[in-house]
């Protein structure tokens, strides 16, 4: 199922039925103001009635003497997106949403400390700025002080910190992680520990240079990052990019995909023993790098996109090339796949690292980590762009959202993948793969839209960026890890000790993602 225009309109008169001078339209997406007074009640309102049960990014703009903070929520079922803007003057404090979306908690610290305000009732102490002294100061273990009952489970517990260096945490970040013996029974993450500050460095940025560094966030989806900022000035300018270029990039984006995909399973094989499958699924990466390198001149994809189509055209011999490592891997990927489920050490994460559906929803998990869980949701297929809905393909989706059905289903989508790439290249338009240098001029010098968001589907998930223009151009980016590593402390609960590395490498998180 994918976006309806019939849905579209039914939210929409009811909108405007509730409050017609606060609610309006841009494209595909609703829209609504008010003031801290009434922000409850639409919260509410759009959780409980109209099912906007995620909330997918939290950010704010300073306009005056003023704050616009804007929550963009999304309806899965009816894949409808909503953007709740609220008006907060100095003296006024918003409620936090927490309890309705947790997914709230990590975005209100990092809006909290980008604007200097106390917006929020309720927000626990900052989280980025990691390597004080306080990171060393561990939780106190519960205890019974009445010596003559029974002791408490906790008082078996033991709390220590892991440094962003301790190979436990996969070298993701750092965190207080609390033990039973062998089984993981709390996890407190602390990121920002480099503190890069990438959306800073995108608004101080010019046009070209943010098209440059943004796709250093992730080397591993690069091309992603690239198409990403390129399609957010093509939204907003409202540039039809050629049909050769719509198909290049396509072909891309699902590259990227795979990447992810053979980095979180090799690293997943490695730590579970499986040393000569983790060095196979590696190389098969590092083959896909070598497309990058022959298409754009570097293995890490970087300056693939460009604002109206794409850098380069495929080269001469790019398909040959291709076609002979998708037969190569399709044949290993079936061959493993068969080989894991006889595994005994693979049967026996069937229940380890689980994440339900209706956790997933509230956490805001998007991806793989969501779909293993057994939601049906790609944005590929709810929100298709260029040629996503004339291509045949499948979503596959888990049971019970444990590493093995993230296990299985990181492998059926690298087959849909290559499936995808095959058919794109079979029908590849012909013409060119940009628009001209004055076709991009005309169009920028013509920009009209004051906020929007642009995201799709990257390989671990939802992947966007939140553009609001004041005085001058202000960028958001929506990374897909920062909102799934929130729910670590659900999906790592119980997880031996020994499975804890390879169960934090098939979630498919990035350090730099993270980090922000």
């Amino acid at each position: 199922m994918a976006f309806s225009w019939d849905q579209y309109r039914d939210i929409s008169e009811v909108l405007t039925i509730v409050d017609k001078e606060s609610y309006s339209f841009h494209k595909d997406q609703h829209w609504v103001k008010t003031r801290p007074i009434q922000f409850s009640n639409w919260i509410q309102f759009l959780n409980t009635e109209l099912n906007f049960l995620q909330l997918i990014e939290l950010h704010a703009i300073e306009v005056n003497d003023h704050l616009d903070v804007y929550y963009h929520l999304q309806n899965i079922e009816q894949h409808q997106r909503l953007n709740l803007i609220v008006s907060v003057y100095k003296n006024e404090i918003l409620p936090s949403v927490t309890d309705i979306y947790p997914a709230a908690e990590w975005m209100e610290k990092e809006l909290i400390e980008n604007c200097g305000w106390t917006l929020f009732n309720r927000v626990a102490g900052p989280f980025f700025g990691a390597g004080d002294e306080e990171n060393y100061d561990l939780p106190r273990v519960a205890f019974n002080p009445n010596r003559s009952e029974a002791a408490y489970p906790e008082e078996n517990y033991k709390w220590e910190f892991c440094d962003i260096n301790k190979p436990d945490l996969a070298h993701l970040f750092g965190a207080k992680v609390c033990y039973d013996g062998e089984k993981l029974t709390g996890l407190i993450p602390t990121v920002g520990m480099h503190r890069v500050g990438w959306d800073n460095l995108l608004n101080s940025a010019s046009m070209k240079q943010q098209i440059g560094f943004i796709d250093q966030i992730n080397l591993n989806s690069a091309p992603c990052y690239s198409i990403l900022m390129t399609k957010v000035y093509e939204d907003i300018a409202n540039i039809k990019i050629p049909e050769r270029a719509q198909a290049i990039r396509m072909m891309f984006i699902e590259l990227s995909r795979i990447v992810e995909h053979l980095l979180a399973l090799g690293q997943y094989c490695s730590n579970l023993g499986l040393e000569t499958e983790g060095r196979i699924l590696l190389s098969c990466r590092e083959k896909v790098f070598e497309l990058y390198e022959k298409h754009c001149g570097r293995r890490s994809g970087t300056f693939i996109s460009r604002i109206g189509g794409v850098a380069h055209d495929l080269p001469y011999g790019w398909n040959i090339e291709f076609n002979e490592f998708e037969k190569a891997l399709v044949k290993f990927l079936i061959n493993i796949r068969n080989k894991m489920r006889g595994t005994s050490s693979i049967h026996e994460q069937k229940t380890l690292a689980q994440i339900t559906a209706g956790q997933a929803i509230r956490w805001s998990v998007t991806g793989p980590v969501l779909r293993a869980s057994g939601i049906n949701f790609d944005l590929r297929k709810s929100r298709p762009m260029y040629f996503y809905s004339d291509i045949e393909f499948d979503i596959p989706v888990g049971i019970n959202g444990t590493n093995y059905d993230r296990l299985l289903l990181r492998i059926e989508e690298i087959l849909e993948s290559l499936r995808i790439i095959v058919q794109v290249m079979d029908n590849l338009p012909l013409g060119e793969f940009s628009i001209t240098d004055e076709q991009r001029e005309q169009f920028l010098s013509n920009i009209q839209v004051s906020s929007f968001f642009t995201s799709f589907e990257a390989g671990n998930g939802e992947l966007g960026i939140y553009y609001l223009k004041n005085d001058k151009m202000n960028f958001k980016i929506r990374t897909p890890s920062l909102t799934n590593a929130q729910a670590l402390p659900i999906i790592l609960d119980r997880v031996p000790k020994k499975y804890l590395t390879s169960t934090l490498g098939l979630l498919g998180l990035s350090r730099s993602e993270i980090d922000r």
